[in-house]
């Protein structure tokens, strides 16, 4: 079983690489340069607001070893930043990383938790 999982863990990290793009991310006053794969979220139903009709989030998938700040492997925090260059429009678009209704901010996305899903909310942008 640990075979298969690993496997698994080692296609999900080779997605990345192969079809990510590289991201400016925040955290701590420490920004890094991870690569990531962007992804359009569930809709929220169960969130105090209301029902979610339209929203700016994105998931990000990661290799959970690239996100190192101060040197040592760190979960995500809400309130860091992410941050990509959007070529279409020649700006870029800023993303705040935040809890979802009542899951955290990010999820692992394997047994091992070696790729992990980031939630995020699009905020302002600048040129």
């Amino acid at each position: 079983m640990n075979t298969l999982l690993n496997s698994i863990t080692e296609m999900a990290a080779l997605q990345v690489q192969q079809n990510g793009e590289e991201i400016e991310y925040t955290q701590d006053g420490e920004t890094i340069y991870p690569w990531a794969i962007a992804s359009k979220p569930e809709m929220i139903i169960d969130d105090p607001g209301g029902p979610m009709l339209e929203h700016d989030d994105l998931n990000w998938m990661m290799v959970a070893a690239d996100v190192i700040i101060g040197g040592d492997m760190a979960q995500p925090k809400p309130g860091a930043r992410i941050r990509r260059y959007n070529a279409i429009t020649a700006s870029f678009e800023n993303y705040e990383v935040r809890s979802k209704g009542k899951q955290e901010c990010f999820q692992r996305m394997d047994p091992l938790g070696r790729v992990i899903l980031i939630h995020t909310k699009r905020v302002e942008d600048q040129a």
